[in-house]
């Protein structure tokens, strides 16, 4: 028989092993699997094929690394394992349309106040951190641009703020773009910034990162930030993304919905999703709908400048682009957070294993495509780098992840590289039980 155990109050660190040293002590048994935050941190669910008769030696709490973590055998009912999987935040957000959409107006409004906040002196707290780094470095030259969430419009009051400096020719990706040369640059800044620590608080340099960045918290506004010296990727793709948040007033509106469950359900950090990826995943799903066109029918449509910033084609996210065609879609907002759910929760979906899905193109390659540099026109951009770059400078789309999202400007960057199997699994049933939630839930809808 299998049963299902709930496990709270887990140390951190890798603790998969420890549950199951643990388990041996008193049953035999068979892991079908553990997912680990089920629940949130500390939490995990195991499923595990047991003897009838072992059921009774289940103990109410085990022992790993001498704390008590809770065990509670939940119903074998899959939609009630469901519910203990998500956050009772999420439950109260799901108990109808209008719950749905008083939690994404109050995010929204909250955003607007960020957008128009003043901290003193009629600057905002974005504003004020860009003044003190630029003040602190002392270098006319040197450009700082801001980006992310708080440019987008879709900033909340403890969202961290995003810095790119251009220390001379660095936009568009004509110089120092390697590893090493950003590390010394990078740590360069970092030496300038630690040097007033009344200011920049927390300072942590972080050479490991797929960019390297310098990370602190901006004493003044209390804000977190991250700088960031490669190139203006990120400033594109914000215009980019502010684009797309014009297209439709129901964009936001789900974008903003699905960052919501997300956070309520710890789906967002280290080996998870980042919002950025959530973003995309969801405009992919937009894109569907014929909600929003694809990135490549917006490239089309722009007749203005050519302009690539380290070899990406950019110049239509902050070009002007006239006939951007209104959708005739007339789903509500409610129905469309629910596709959300119903495309990423599909219990026999395969093609996230065997394909990537492309905000670019609004759909599915095949992983055997990528691998052959066998793509699109759409994707020449691409196939070119991965041609004429010599080899130790390329930087080849990552396939083999649980989850392959490509990022519609810079093609070579899979978004969800870093998500694990366990969060994947768990993603994937906190969506299915959404899509029914909401579902049983959906009445009139929102209009």
């Amino acid at each position: 028989m299998q049963i299902v155990l709930l496990l709270q109050g887990l140390p951190e660190g890798k603790v998969r092993k420890k549950i199951t040293d643990s388990f041996k002590k008193s049953i035999q048994f068979y892991v079908v699997y553990i997912i680990m935050g089920f629940k949130g941190p500390g939490t995990a669910v195991a499923v595990l094929e047991i003897k009838n008769e072992d059921r009774q030696k289940i103990k109410n709490s085990i022992q790993i690394d001498s704390k008590n973590v809770t065990v509670t055998v939940l119903p074998a009912n899959l939609n009630d394992i469901y519910m203990f999987g998500i956050s009772d935040e999420t439950r109260k957000m799901f108990e109808s349309p209008e719950s749905v959409n008083h939690f994404v107006q109050l995010a929204i409004k909250e955003m607007k106040e960020v957008e128009t906040e003043n901290f003193f002196n009629n600057q905002n707290r974005l504003q004020d951190v860009k003044y003190d780094v630029q003040r602190t470095i002392d270098r006319p030259e040197y450009q700082v641009y801001s980006f992310g969430s708080r440019d987008q419009g879709l900033g909340l009051k403890n969202s961290d703020c995003d810095i790119f400096i251009d220390t001379g020719d660095m936009y568009n990706g004509n110089k120092l773009q390697s590893k090493e040369e950003q590390e010394i640059l990078i740590k360069k800044l970092f030496n300038i910034l630690k040097e007033h620590p009344v200011t920049f608080d927390e300072l942590i340099f972080i050479p490991n990162a797929r960019v390297p960045i310098i990370r602190f918290k901006h004493e003044t506004t209390g804000l977190r930030c991250d700088i960031s010296c490669r190139n203006g990727i990120s400033i594109e793709n914000t215009f980019l993304i502010r684009k797309y948040l014009d297209m439709d007033w129901r964009v936001k509106w789900v974008i903003i919905a699905v960052k919501l469950w997300a956070k309520q359900n710890d789906l967002i950090g280290f080996n998870k999703f980042t919002s950025y990826a959530l973003l995309w995943m969801t405009l992919y799903v937009l894109m569907q709908a014929d909600i929003v066109i694809p990135v490549a029918h917006l490239q089309q449509l722009y007749k203005g400048p050519k302009k690539k910033v380290a070899g990406w084609e950019c110049g239509f996210c902050q070009g002007k682009i006239n006939d951007i065609p209104k959708s005739k879609n007339t789903d509500s907002p409610y129905k469309l957070f629910q596709n959300f759910f119903y495309f990423y929760g599909q219990p026999n979906r395969t093609s996230f294993k065997d394909a990537v899905l492309c905000p670019l193109i609004g759909g599915e390659i095949r992983k055997e495509s990528f691998e052959k540099l066998s793509l699109p026109h759409a994707f020449r951009s691409y196939v070119e780098i991965m041609k004429t770059q010599n080899e130790e400078e390329k930087e080849y789309f990552k396939l083999d992840c649980v989850l392959c999202i490509q990022d519609p400007l810079e093609l070579s960057h899979n978004l969800t590289k870093f998500v694990d199997g366990a969060i994947m699994k768990r993603f994937k049933l906190l969506c299915t039980f959404s899509a029914d939630h909401l579902d049983a839930n959906s009445g009139a809808g929102v209009q």
